[in-house]
């Protein structure tokens, strides 16, 4: 019986390490997409700001566009990739934490408990990674093959 625990804790270990890696990556996109949907209105700003100063008189068109890329600017600074980037890695982070508990209850824990006290323990750790699937958002299957990938590479993530 405890080799049955043994490996549904090993179970559990690989289910946090996937969702952790998708995570990872989905929280990476967000990021990336952040920066550019910050840098590129920010430039068209800029640049045609120059232009409207230069071409006195007031073009309306490029009054369009500089009150355009400003709006896209606001929205992006609201609705942005940051968040995204936020949520995704804090869950990466609880779900890396559990895999390190999980592994830590495989490797030293089922040499010193007996098979109640590790039956208790897999119950403790399969408690909180339900509790931190729902308080987590869902991934995505690209997000989760592209971690796939990376974990039979053997360059799962680690976090700061």
């Amino acid at each position: 019986m405890k080799e049955n625990i043994k490996i549904e804790l090993k179970n559990l270990h690989d289910d946090c390490k996937y969702t952790a890696e998708a995570h990872y990556n989905m929280a990476n996109d967000g990021k990336t997409v952040d920066f550019w949907s910050r840098l590129i209105p920010a430039i068209a700003t800029a640049s045609l700001s120059v232009f409207e100063v230069y071409l006195q008189p007031e073009s309306n068109t490029l009054i369009m566009l500089i009150l355009a890329s400003s709006v896209v600017t606001a929205i992006t600074n609201v609705m942005g990739g940051k968040e995204k980037y936020e949520i995704h890695n804090d869950a990466g982070r609880k779900f890396t934490h559990l895999k390190k508990l999980c592994n830590k209850a495989v490797k030293i824990d089922s040499e010193l408990l007996d098979e109640k006290q590790l039956y208790d323990v897999y119950n403790t750790l399969l408690s909180q990674y339900l509790e931190v699937v729902d308080q987590t958002p869902p991934t995505e299957n690209k997000a989760f093959m592209k971690g796939r990938k990376r974990i039979q590479e053997d360059k799962v993530h680690e976090p700061d």
